[in-house]
């Protein structure tokens, strides 16, 4: 595990410059939710970009099995789940409304629906265990394509 861990350092700082950058944007930066400002340091699809190369590194580069290829996978997007939770929890206890984290759309919540605590933990717990499995899944992909990955010299 401390192996896998040591491997995914990269994506794990990305991710959260990414997630610092998504508060910083939405509460201090003035951009709308939508159209387009989603999309700015989207977290979900760095860490499928990330798990995808990961997993294709694993097998080029670390030589990992099929277990460390989707431990690598799961971990890139647990991390991301976790900032996820804990920026979501932390814009709503601030009583930051304009928070990519806690908007409706974000928490795939109804039109007219409220955001509140129950909605915030239920929602963001299932995400964290649905999109670990993506990640694995994704990660899988990755090692699948690995042949084209670099190999070391």
């Amino acid at each position: 595990m401390s192996s896998v861990l040591n491997f995914v350092r990269l994506p794990h700082v990305l991710i959260l410059l990414w997630a610092v950058l998504r508060l910083g944007v939405s509460q201090f930066g003035g951009m709308d939710y939508a159209p387009r400002g989603s999309g700015f340091f989207s977290l979900v699809w760095l860490t499928t970009i990330s798990c995808l190369f990961w997993g294709a590194l694993s097998v080029s580069v670390k030589k990992y099995d099929w277990k460390g290829t989707l431990l690598s996978g799961a971990l890139i997007a647990l991390w991301a789940q976790i900032l996820i939770f804990v920026f979501t929890i932390f814009s709503f206890a601030a009583g930051w409304s304009n928070s990519f984290y806690i908007h409706p759309d974000a928490l795939n919540l109804p039109p007219g629906e409220a955001v509140t605590w129950s909605v915030i933990f239920s929602g963001r717990f299932v995400g964290m265990i649905i999109n670990v499995i993506i990640g694995a899944i994704v990660a899988a992909i990755g090692r699948m394509l690995a042949k084209w990955a670099p190999t070391p010299a």
